[in-house]
């Protein structure tokens, strides 16, 4: 794994932010990305459990040999009953 180091983390967490963007399984910038040496970290929410897996997928293609901590939950939250005014 020592391979990795030689790539900022900043860049690695944008490829995998980016691959989740293209990828038709997941199409989405609502998950962040975390990377620490050896380890990926996702967090935020998905709509199901099967874009929570295959966001991790996605993210274990574009950076093969890191470990992967899905931290991502499950569960669509309801659009506010009304319009907050800020004046």
């Amino acid at each position: 794994m020592g391979e990795h180091q030689t790539e900022p983390t900043t860049y690695l967490a944008e490829r995998a932010h980016q691959a989740l963007a293209e990828d038709p399984r997941t199409a989405t910038m609502d998950i962040r990305v975390t990377v620490t040496e050896h380890t990926v970290v996702l967090s935020g929410s998905v709509t199901t459990h099967e874009r929570r897996i295959a966001a991790e997928e996605v993210v274990r293609e574009a950076l093969p040999g890191y470990e992967i901590l899905n931290r991502m939950i499950v569960g669509a939250y309801p659009p506010p009953e009304e319009t907050e005014r800020v004046s």
